[in-house]
């Protein structure tokens, strides 16, 4: 996000906190839940590029790495 907007774009952030995001020039911000399709295709709505990063919440509790099967 940062170097999209060091770069002159115009960038939405979606997130389901919008208000914990810190405001900056060219920076507009929505509120969507990936749980919730419906809200992300609101969210998203006349965007031209949609790129995603989504992040764990830190916790308490250890949580135990994927592991894949073999």
């Amino acid at each position: 996000m940062e170097r999209a907007l060091e770069l002159g774009h115009e960038v939405v952030a979606v997130a389901r906190r919008p208000e914990v995001i810190t405001p900056a020039e060219r920076l507009s911000t929505r509120q969507g839940d990936v749980f919730e399709a419906s809200s992300m295709a609101k969210a998203i709505a006349g965007t031209d590029v949609v790129t995603v990063a989504l992040v764990q919440p830190v916790t308490s509790r250890r949580v135990p790495p994927c592991r894949r099967e073999s």
